[in-house]
């Protein structure tokens, strides 16, 4: 995960979106890793897959104003306000 986030840093989104997956293959109960995979997904432009990722976050997290935040961008983002 850390190194995830070191990719994201220097801008390696690609290679961040490829560690965050695994992260989330290893743990599929880890909230963080869906989260910031959502995150470095919407900025790589590829708002479906995020949106996927962000689901996920909520569902592990229901209550967790942070993702319902980030799912809510990533739904505007895609052009879909109405779900956002």
């Amino acid at each position: 995960f850390d190194d995830a986030s070191g990719d994201v840093a220097i801008g390696d989104l690609d290679g961040a979106v490829e560690k965050y997956r695994r992260c989330v293959q290893l743990d599929a109960n880890f909230f963080d890793g869906w989260h910031a995979l959502g995150m470095a997904l919407m900025k790589l432009g590829r708002f479906e897959e995020a949106i996927e990722a962000g689901r996920r976050a909520v569902e592990l997290r229901p209550n967790d104003q942070i993702g319902w935040t980030s799912l809510s961008l990533f739904y505007n983002r895609a052009g879909n306000i109405m779900e956002a």
